[in-house]
Parts: structure tokens; C-alpha cells; sequence
């Protein structure tokens, strides 16, 4: 692990390449973590976001979204499918920067769903999948 690196920031890493695996899109081309770069035409994000808190003793457990735009509806569409069919998940390990993030529970949060917006005029198909995710890191 890096010295810029957290344990969220190496999670989210993790968590990307998970959707990677599930998807079959290339990291850094058409999958992104945090955000999807300035003139990326069809592309797709993965941010954890806050963490759940509460006075329960367990694991870290995050919010998480999974979001994209499109220039078709299409596309958007067989995505949501394919991560509606890929979650719930338990018991996903990713090695990142030589640490080992144990991903528990990778749940859905509600169903999702897919939406026109307009972008410099033309009308693109924007998707939004959110999840709970609960992690530990090894070693």
C-alpha cells in the first residue's frame, strides 16, 4: 500500500476491478473509479461513497455506486441487468497494491435504473446502481 493510499481508496480500487471481472470492461478505458473522465463518450464509474455508521460492532460498511453514461440506451440497459444478476455477492477477495481487501458482502440497494439526460444537445442514456458494501482488509 502506497502512502497516498487508505483503506477506502485501496477498497474502491478493489471494488473496481470486481466490476471489471463481472462487466468484461477494461479499467482505464471504458471503467473508471471515482468518476468518468471529460470526454469519455460511453463510460462507467465506481465510488464508494460514505460510510454506514452505527454502534454496532462489525465490519466497515460503505455505500457504493456504480454509475454510467451512454450514447445508446442499450448498453445501459444490459449493464443494469448484468449487475442486478451479480448481486448480492459474499466472499469476493481482490489483491490491490499488494493488499488484500476482503469483500464480505457486496448487496444492492435498491434496483437501479437507467435515464435519459442531455449532453451538449444530444440526449445520452445515464444508469445509476447503488450498493452496500462490507469489507475487511487482510493482513
Amino acid at each position: 500500500m502506497s502512502d497516498n493510499d487508505t483503506e477506502t481508496t485501496i477498497a474502491e480500487k478493489a471494488l473496481t476491478q470486481i466490476v471489471a471481472d463481472w462487466t468484461g470492461l477494461t479499467i482505464d478505458e471504458e471503467l473508471f473509479r471515482y468518476k468518468v473522465p471529460t470526454g469519455v463518450e460511453n463510460g462507467v464509474g465506481v465510488k464508494l461513497g460514505s460510510e454506514i455508521s452505527d454502534n454496532s460492532p462489525s465490519l466497515s460498511k460503505f455505500n457504493a455506486q456504480i454509475f454510467g453514461t451512454f450514447s445508446d440506451h442499450d448498453p445501459a440497459r444490459v449493464l443494469l441487468d448484468t449487475l442486478r444478476a451479480k448481486t448480492p455477492a459474499y466472499g469476493i477477495k481482490k489483491t490491490v497494491d499488494g493488499v488484500t481487501v476482503n469483500f464480505k458482502a457486496i448487496l444492492k440497494r435498491g434496483s437501479g435504473g437507467t435515464y435519459p439526460v442531455s449532453d451538449r444537445g444530444a440526449v445520452k442514456q445515464s444508469l445509476s446502481y447503488n450498493l452496500i458494501v462490507c469489507f475487511f482488509l487482510e493482513g
